[in-house]
């Protein structure tokens, strides 16, 4: 499994954020009402949820109005061909900790029995 996560980093009003998605903070984050499954066809407000979402892993305490604040002043570098870089970029960071919330390496063994 990977162990080095994808994360956006920024200063803001002289504090370091350094965001990332963890399977537990995906798991908050559905627990908390977001829904993975229709995302992509709530296009108006699945930019702005997602990166929300991606403060609880290390920034949880950053009050909401100001997650929305920062997700306003970001620059975004726009691709024709592949949307925005941003949401493109959380998006992978999903996938990375979905594949962490997926991945199994235990060390109980187990069998299907019959």
């Amino acid at each position: 499994m990977k162990t080095k996560r994808t994360t956006i980093k920024f200063d803001y009003k002289g504090k370091h954020y350094e965001l990332y998605f963890t399977a537990d903070s995906l798991k908050t984050m559905e627990d908390k009402g977001f829904d993975f499954t229709t995302m992509d066809q709530r296009i108006m407000n699945s930019p702005e949820q997602i990166f929300k979402g991606a403060f609880i892993a290390a920034h949880n305490d950053t009050p909401d109005a100001e997650r929305v604040e920062i997700f306003h002043q970001l620059e975004d570098q726009k691709s024709t061909q592949t949307g925005s870089l941003l949401y493109n970029t959380l998006l992978m960071m999903i996938g990375e900790a979905y594949t962490e919330l997926s991945a199994h390496e235990g060390n109980v063994k187990w069998s299907v029995g019959q």
